[in-house]
């Protein structure tokens, strides 16, 4: 059934030639009677966006598509945002070509992103357009931001451990106990020292790590054990 008068329920529709149903006036251009076969104005030219529909000249305002997206067709009521992973800093761009991918140490994860964020520390990303950044493993960490590869990863010193992926810092073994290999990726790589010893925090050796309680009294003499596990009273022998 051709298109006629009786389907313009709105002033700002409009019925061309041929067509079997209405038509809203798109962005740019209007409309102030019922019945119309063409709308007025010109429509939003490519790298431009407006609101449709409109019934009166002083609404059909063009807007500059904003940074991060691209309007590549006339008339149009919104711009098409840049993908995930990339970005756009210029206004008014007319096709995806705009849309640059993130650099590698860098991501977006959100479309129409005008900037790439940095990868945080503890993690790198190695490729272009990406959406995330892959986080050190566990047992290693990373203090700078923006790292493009996984040897951005330091393995954990001996005497500190980190269980969690994407971590900036090791965790210190705790007082009274140590470990004497790097990269340890639980806390249990801390072993206990033995009863009547102790430990700083963060001890590596247990040659060295390990002490007696009172090494300024008792220094030459075997520690006494008198109490618990990894602590004790010590007496002159």
């Amino acid at each position: 059934m051709p298109c006629n008068t009786d389907m313009l329920p709105f002033v700002s529709d409009f019925c061309s030639s041929g067509a079997t149903k209405a038509s809203i006036c798109p962005s740019g251009t209007y409309s102030n009677e019922t019945g119309a076969s063409a709308c007025s104005g010109s429509p939003c030219a490519p790298g431009t966006y407006g609101g449709a529909g409109a019934t009166r000249s002083s609404d059909t305002l063009c807007w500059l598509c904003p940074a991060g997206s691209y309007g590549a067709t006339t008339g149009a009521s919104a711009c098409t945002p840049c993908s995930a992973g990339s970005y756009s800093t210029s206004y008014g761009s007319t096709n995806a070509s705009a849309c640059n991918p993130c650099t590698a140490g860098s991501y977006s994860n959100i479309s129409g992103g005008s900037v790439c964020m940095l990868c945080s520390p503890g993690s790198y990303s190695y490729s272009t357009g990406a959406l995330a950044c892959t986080p050190c493993t566990a047992g290693s960490y990373s203090t700078s931001p923006g790292s493009t590869n996984a040897s951005a990863c330091n393995p954990c010193s001996a005497g500190s451990y980190t269980d969690t992926p994407g971590a900036s810092a090791c965790t210190l073994c705790s007082p009274g106990s140590y470990s004497n290999s790097s990269g340890a990726s639980f806390a249990f790589a801390c072993s206990i020292c033995p009863a009547g010893y102790y430990a700083e925090t963060g001890a590596a050796f247990k040659s060295t790590a390990c002490m007696c309680q009172r090494p300024d009294i008792l220094y030459g003499f075997p520690c006494i054990v008198e109490l618990g596990w990894g602590r004790a009273v010590h007496r002159d022998t």
